[in-house]
This record gives structure tokens, C-alpha cells and sequence, in this order.
């Protein structure tokens, strides 16, 4: 009974002195190695709150990792050689090229070769992209130096995309220019002035294009024509294209055929312009064709030449019978 017992105190203190020891070996045999405690691989000191410290030395790899039936692997390098001067993060492909890695010289570098990057997605579809499909919270910011300016780049969803540039106008305001698809069948410039906070702006649409036209309005968002502008232009000259437009020289003519003084005044009486020209009425509802006007005002003032001449010529004959008259009065 005492051989029993002195043998079981044997056993137990062969355990709790293998809990409590140092692996210090270099076997390979295969099998679990545990620890309970902080582990420290290269340093005799472990910093504080700390688990898992590893300390190499100059060009030293401190994580190696890969399946042994592949060629590919994962290593961490803490080196401070070889114009390295900062830790990596590296991973090789199975052909041992290197796709991946963060850090080195002075950690300036970030690179991946393998294929597509996703962020927000577990299957990107090119080499960038931003969120999954049908999520509505993809967006890229650039921070400025003042203020809250930055350069946004977002899509929204249902076509709805903009790319926002805020810049500041001085140290204490900031406005923004954005270009803006609402729907994916307009594409809008609009401008928002000075303000102090990002919240607080307000935009306004400058410039729009109608995607399925290609018409482009310029104060309004609604463009019915290749250029639709609501306000004021101004220009140091507008050449007309006047292909397929028939110019008025017809009005000289030796066949073409005045109106009657006489009928004239009776008719502008009656309808209170001129024939051929839209009334006050049919302008302010429809608009005017500046080219179809001018072409017809270029008639009215041919029509008028015509209609001096021909008074002139009745001048001259009155001169003439009045001189004739006066000669025989003598």
C-alpha cells in the first residue's frame, strides 16, 4: 500500500514539473506544445500586458507560416537591414512570388499583385472595389488641410453616384462643387457656397445633362433642347447655322408682290402687329425662334426698303410736277 502511494506522489510531481518548466529542445516530433502564461521567443524580459513577444535579430524572419503541401506562406519580418528599415507583413503565392505586403522603408509601402481588393466585399469583381452589390454605403474620402474639406467619391445606389470636391474659402467656411447622378438618366454640376460646417451645406444645380438625350440645360435640371438655358447670356458673338433656312432676298424679286400700304395700316390696326410676326401673346407662352425671327424681321426690313423706294420715286415725280408748275405760274 505505501509503494502504491509513494508512486502515485511520484507521478504527480512529474506533472507539475512539466507545467511548470522551459522548453528548451529543438525536437521535431510532432505533437502540442502549451503554455500558460506570456511566451517570449528570443527575449528574456516580456513587455508588459503583452502574451506573444518575439525579438530577432538584424534580418530576421519572427512568423513563418504554411501548409506543408503547398508552396505558399505568410511570414512577418522584423528587419532593420538591407535598406529595410521598418517591420513587414509578407505573403507569397505558391509560385514563391511576392503578392502582398505592408511596410518597409520606414513603412511607406503597401502593395498586392494577386488579383482583385475588396473592401466591405468578400467577392470583388476588379481590382478595386469599394462595398457589395446593393449596399448603399460605398464611399471614398480624401480629408483636405482646413475645415471639413475633402474629396468625396460615392455611389449610392439605383444609379444614384457623386463625386464631391469641398474646399475651403477661409479658415473658418468651406463650399463644395459636385458632380451628381440622381437616377442614372441625369448628370448634374451643382455649387454650394461658403458655410461652416458639412452639414450646413446647400446645393444648387448649375449645369445639367440629360443622359438619354444628351441635352444639356444650364439653370434648369429639366433640359428640353441640345442647350436649354434659363437666364442671361452673354457673348461677344452667336454665329447661326442657317443650313436649310430660307433667307428672305426672295422679298426683291421682280414678281414678288408688296402689301398695299393701305391694307397694311388696316391690318395692324385690327391685329396690333405686324403680318407674319407672332403677337405679345403667342411670345411670352411660347417662346421666340431667334432664328426663324430674324429671317422674318430680315424680310419686314427688305419689305420696308422696297416700300421707301417707291416712296422716294413718288417724292422725285411730286419735285418734279411741282417745279414744272412754279415754271408755268412764272
Amino acid at each position: 500500500m505505501k509503494k502504491r502511494i509513494f508512486t502515485l506522489i511520484l507521478i504527480g510531481l512529474s506533472f507539475t514539473g512539466l507545467k511548470a518548466q522551459q522548453w528548451t529542445g529543438s525536437s521535431t516530433t510532432d505533437g502540442n506544445l502549451y503554455r500558460n502564461g506570456n511566451v517570449g521567443i528570443g527575449s528574456g524580459s516580456i513587455p508588459s500586458a503583452t502574451q506573444f513577444y518575439v525579438e530577432s535579430d538584424n534580418n530576421w524572419r519572427t512568423f513563418y507560416s504554411k501548409n506543408k503541401y503547398k508552396s505558399g506562406y505568410l511570414e512577418i519580418v522584423n528587419s532593420g537591414g538591407g535598406g529595410l528599415d521598418a517591420p513587414q507583413i509578407r505573403i507569397h503565392d505558391n509560385g514563391g512570388n511576392k503578392i502582398f505586403q505592408i511596410g518597409g522603408y520606414s513603412g511607406r509601402h503597401m502593395y498586392y499583385t494577386g488579383g482583385n481588393v475588396g473592401i466591405g466585399t468578400t467577392n470583388p469583381t476588379s481590382k478595386l472595389q469599394i462595398g457589395a452589390l446593393g449596399g448603399n454605403d460605398k464611399k471614398i474620402a480624401i480629408p483636405g488641410t482646413y475645415n471639413f474639406e475633402e474629396l468625396n467619391i460615392e455611389m449610392g445606389g439605383n444609379g444614384n453616384g457623386q463625386i464631391e470636391f469641398i474646399t475651403h474659402s477661409n479658415l473658418n467656411s468651406s463650399g463644395g462643387v459636385k458632380l451628381y447622378s440622381p437616377d442614372g438618366a441625369h448628370l448634374y454640376i451643382q455649387t454650394a457656397s461658403p458655410v461652416t460646417s458639412y452639414n450646413s451645406l446647400s446645393y444648387e444645380t448649375r449645369f445639367a445633362i440629360m443622359n438619354h438625350t444628351g441635352f444639356v440645360g444650364i439653370g434648369t435640371t429639366n433640359p428640353t433642347y441640345e442647350l436649354d438655358v434659363c437666364g442671361t447670356i452673354r457673348a461677344k458673338e452667336v454665329k447661326v447655322d442657317l443650313n436649310g433656312t430660307c433667307v428672305p432676298d426672295f422679298v426683291f424679286a421682280n414678281n414678288y408682290k408688296l402689301m398695299d400700304l393701305g391694307e397694311l395700316e388696316k391690318y395692324v390696326k385690327v391685329n396690333k402687329h405686324l403680318p407674319e410676326i407672332a403677337n405679345q401673346k403667342e411670345m411670352e407662352e411660347n417662346g421666340v425662334n431667334m432664328k426663324e425671327l430674324q429671317m422674318k424681321l430680315l424680310q419686314k426690313i427688305e419689305e420696308l426698303t422696297l416700300y421707301t423706294i417707291e416712296q422716294n420715286k413718288r417724292i422725285i415725280e411730286l419735285e418734279n410736277q411741282n417745279r414744272k408748275f412754279e415754271s408755268a405760274m412764272k
